[in-house]
């Protein structure tokens, strides 16, 4: 489908031996945990998810400031095949929302190596080129303001990097010339103790230094764990990050170097890592789309499990039920939430809590997917589900969801997701009211 797909299989047989032997562990050590939550999600499927999302925002956008189309007239015009229509009942239903583009924040916190933020990238340059932008304008924009994806794995980090950069030159030869700052981060992992930035601090000279103190200790101790916890990472809120920008920018007095002042140009560098990360992990986004890292608690290493106990407790029994609530907590009330995850927290007793959490949300489209939705997989062991959720509580509004677990391979579950939206009396679409749950 395109060369970008490419980067990712090439990335995921890349960490095949290393994930086998990982898999034969007992508990998964720190680095471990690249490997064994790297899987490279299916292009009909990212392109459901980012479609539903951040392309039912945009037309959210639309009729607010008025477009009388139905959002299946504007989806038809972008040609976004795998966008499912609203339910007849909810036309009266309007999400109030209006945004220029470039202000729309767009999430892939395991990112990989960058298939979904490629992908939103392309319906952002449609959406760019309906509002009078052209390409070569929009490239910068999309990569400057709208796309933020984080990785805890530095290669997948890289190949996400490398992979926005060649979106940006295919739209504007002179990209390479222009200055840019891609929003995209590789969570740190640091070994380093608050009293280590006294001299900075000191150098600084800031308006509060005892305040600065404890807000590098407060994220030095998360950031210390940085391989482990990755994106799910919760920032404290009252972190002073203007204050804390200005450490990490200090300039020191032209002349003789210091031992302590070349220390300090390391310490500047780490310091801006971590407040570049904490900063995307504290922020709220419009939309957040993401395939997550899967890990039972069974194989959590202590760090990861301690963790995730105290902060995660209605999700703690696997990784990609965390973010999950993770995804709850970091998108605005107006925004949506699109993943593919196992689909356990569906029925077990274990995910009753998470469940209860969701009830509180709108459910907007689900599609079950079952067993082989990764044409790599085999077996019966990974069940998946997709689905989007709105991140705020309609108890009127009438769900879609699709039926695909009797479908043996990816494929045959990709041409019957398109049948049904060729034939919205099909068997297998469903549609009920939230308040249903």
């Amino acid at each position: 489908e395109g060369q970008v797909e490419i980067i990712g299989w090439l990335y995921q047989y890349y960490n095949t031996v290393p994930k086998d032997i990982a898999f034969k562990k007992r508990k998964y050590l720190t680095s471990d945990i690249p490997a064994v939550t790297q899987l490279f999600t299916p292009s009909w499927i990212v392109k459901y998810l980012v479609e539903n999302s951040l392309g039912r925002y945009w037309i959210d956008i639309l009729h607010t400031r008025g477009d009388s189309r139905s959002d299946q007239e504007i989806a038809t015009e972008f040609d976004w095949k795998y966008y499912m229509p609203e339910a007849p009942e909810n036309l009266g239903y309007t999400n109030a929302v209006n945004k220029e583009v470039q202000e729309i924040k767009f999430l892939d916190p395991a990112m990989g190596s960058g298939h979904i933020l490629v992908y939103a990238y392309e319906v952002f340059m449609q959406i760019y080129e309906s509002e009078g932008y052209t390409k070569r304008e929009a490239s910068s924009l999309i990569l400057n303001n709208n796309l933020v994806g984080l990785d805890i794995d530095t290669r997948a980090y890289q190949l996400s990097y490398f992979t926005l950069q060649m979106m940006g030159r295919k739209f504007d030869r002179r990209f390479f010339n222009r200055e840019h700052e891609l929003q995209l981060a590789d969570v740190p992992q640091s070994n380093h103790v608050a009293e280590d930035f006294e001299y900075l601090i000191t150098t600084a000279n800031v308006a509060n230094s005892d305040k600065a103190l404890k807000d590098i200790d407060a994220l030095l101790e998360l950031f210390n764990q940085g391989n482990d916890l990755g994106s799910i990472v919760k920032i404290p809120s009252g972190i002073d990050f203007e204050q804390l920008e200005q450490i990490a920018n200090v300039n020191f007095e032209n002349g003789e170097v210091s031992f302590e002042q070349l220390n300090a140009e390391e310490l500047k560098s780490v310091l801006q890592e971590i407040i570049k990360s904490a900063k995307m992990l504290a922020q709220k986004y419009d939309i957040a789309v993401s395939n997550p890292p899967y890990m039972g608690s069974g194989k959590m290493n202590d760090n990861l499990k301690k963790y995730i106990k105290k902060n995660y407790p209605n999700s703690k029994a696997d990784l990609f039920a965390v973010f999950i609530e993770k995804l709850l907590d970091t998108v605005s009330k107006d925004g949506y939430i699109g993943m593919i995850t196992q689909h356990a927290w569906m029925f077990l007793s274990s995910y009753e809590a998470l469940r209860a959490k969701l009830q509180r949300k709108t459910i907007v489209n689900l599609a079950h997917l079952g067993t082989r939705a990764f044409e790599e997989i085999g077996g019966e062991v990974v069940q998946s589900v997709a689905f989007i959720l709105k991140n705020e509580h309609n108890e009127d509004y009438i769900g879609t969801y699709e039926r695909l677990v009797d479908y043996g391979s990816q494929d045959a579950k990709e041409e019957k997701y398109l049948e049904i939206l060729a034939t919205p009396t099909s068997k297998d679409l469903y549609r009920t009211n939230q308040a249903n749950f």
